[in-house]
């Protein structure tokens, strides 16, 4: 195996169990220096048995000061994996507010403060580094009811990827997340032992699988090894579209429902699929085309698409034919 982080210390958090036990292991196999933030010392225990070479760490992430002095005491990280997570079935008027608490300090605060030590630390050091964010495809849309806090910390979550990519990076540090939906792991146990939702899942799935943990790691690994060097700000959906809310339908990356559309070029093709696409998320969607001919076969298959015949050449002398205020546009001409 490719020894790519020879050299670098690298930090999980929540790396007892589950995905961040298989990133930890990996990343070892790869040469770095690993750090394991836990909660549980029995897991830890077992872990560094299991183990010799990981060193581990026992804090309750919670506690934003002790997290912050157990890690300054580690001294540079050039590699962080932000996966530590919690979830509970509960539903939104039911939520307490110690639940609610607990969520969010686990799964977004703690990242927030690790990543802001990491990077103040490089930053003094003059040293590049790699963030990755183990996010969910629920923080992108809800899929499973019961799940409100959770799906609330991911979003923080894909935000927080998005901002430190966008400050960090000037710095040589990139920043990116995964966003699976289920992989076998303990935490997801209630669902994949769940026979009527798992059959429900696997029927909307290409593939008719569950993602693995070597799946998740391998994505994990990707994002933290210079083979993505220009990738930051970014995710890596562990998913289909299909299998993005089960009890809804497959949805584009940003809210349709209700907006203006105009797609250019739409009359087949890459744009004729995004006007029928943004049709189904309940949009109004206009779509300009040269060729009449196209134009009155999507219209004939698609009532609810608007069509405007214009040659491009001569867009500029008819503007007013075109004014609308458009809320997003899909220019694929």
């Amino acid at each position: 195996m490719a020894r790519r982080f020879e050299g670098k210390t690298a930090l999980v958090t929540g790396g007892s169990r589950g995905i961040g036990k298989a990133i930890s292991e990996r990343l070892v196999k790869e040469g770095a220096k690993v750090y394991v933030i836990g909660r549980s010392q029995e897991n830890l225990v077992k872990l560094e048995a299991e183990n010799p070479s990981i060193n581990t760490i026992q804090v309750d992430l919670r506690d934003w000061d002790k997290t912050k002095a157990s890690v300054e005491k580690i001294g540079i990280v050039d590699l962080l994996v932000n996966n530590a997570g919690i979830t509970h079935k509960e539903f939104f008027v039911d939520e307490k507010k110690e639940q609610f608490e607990d969520i969010i300090n686990t799964n977004f605060k703690s990242a927030f403060n690790i990543t802001q030590i990491m990077a103040r630390c490089l930053i003094d050091s003059c040293r590049p580094g790699a963030v990755v964010n183990v996010s969910s495809v629920v923080g992108i849309k809800p899929s499973v009811p019961g799940l409100s806090s959770y799906c609330i910390s991911k979003a923080m979550m894909d935000m927080l990827t998005k901002v430190t990519a966008l400050e960090l990076g000037p710095h040589g540090i990139r920043v990116n997340s995964i966003n699976p939906t289920l992989v076998k792991t303990d935490m997801a146990k209630q669902y994949y032992e769940d026979k009527e939702f798992m059959q429900m899942f696997l029927n909307r799935h290409p593939l008719g699988k569950v993602a693995t943990l070597d799946d998740a790691v391998n994505a994990i690994m990707f994002l933290l090894s210079e083979d993505s060097a220009m990738i930051t700000g970014n995710w890596i959906g562990l998913r289909s579209m299909q299998t993005v809310g089960f009890f809804g339908k497959p949805f584009i990356l940003f809210d349709i429902f209700g907006k203006t559309a105009l797609v250019t070029g739409g009359s087949r093709g890459i744009g004729k699929a995004i006007a029928e696409c943004l049709v189904k998320e309940e949009a109004r969607v206009y779509v300009i085309g040269r060729s009449k001919e196209n134009l009155e076969r999507i219209k004939a298959g698609n009532q609810s698409i608007f069509t405007i015949q214009v040659d491009f050449k001569e867009i500029g002398t008819k503007r007013k034919h075109l004014w609308k205020n458009w809320d997003c546009l899909f220019a694929c001409k």
